[in-house]
């Protein structure tokens, strides 16, 4: 969170900057959606919810997705003005273009377990994952922020316990029970 100091005739703001679709698509868009919007914000936040809505799916993958995608933002807050004067032309996208976004299929697949599988490969995208790890101990338990931490405290190597936890996402390793939990819901 950023205090953003006033200037001019304007008052201070407070921005918020969330990265993480995941935070955007699975708390932060449906707790908006229970709000009226009484101005023609109501247009910009349906472009995000559709804009999130894809990324989440994994439809910015395919590279007309992502070209309709930025088109789309660009018709979106300032670019919506009819005194519009940037120098970054607006974007209008045409129905059907905004039906591709609507209709684009998922391209990943959001596991319970915190993993992303992508679907038309069925492999784990690593790079996307949302896991902890519980380590159920004799005399405590434990979370792990990741795999490589996980197997440093039951003293396996990170890939041995990557393939004992693929198939259930539970393992016993050296006494322990490791589980893999997701760290956010999971919406479809």
């Amino acid at each position: 969170m950023n205090l953003k100091k006033a200037v001019g005739n304007s008052k201070s703001a407070v921005t918020l900057d969330i990265r993480d679709v995941r935070i955007l698509h699975n708390y932060f868009l449906p707790y908006l959606s229970k709000l009226n919007f009484l101005s023609k914000k109501f247009k910009d936040f349906s472009d995000l919810k559709t804009i999130c809505r894809v990324v989440y799916n994994g439809g910015h993958k395919d590279k007309t997705i992502r070209e309709l995608l930025v088109k789309l933002s660009q018709s979106m807050n300032d670019f919506r003005l009819s005194n519009y004067k940037g120098k970054i032309p607006k974007q209008v996208l045409s129905m059907d273009e905004l039906s591709i976004l609507e209709n684009t299929l998922p391209m990943s697949e959001h596991l319970l377990d915190g993993r992303v599988r992508d679907i038309a490969t069925d492999n784990i995208d690593h790079n996307n994952e949302s896991s902890v790890y519980l380590i159920a101990m004799p005399d405590k338990d434990l979370i792990a922020k990741s795999l490589r931490e996980a197997s440093e405290i039951v003293g396996v190597h990170y890939s041995t316990l990557s393939q004992k936890l693929s198939a259930s996402g539970t393992a016993e390793v050296n006494s322990h029970l490791i589980s893999r939990i997701g760290t956010f819901g999971v919406t479809k």
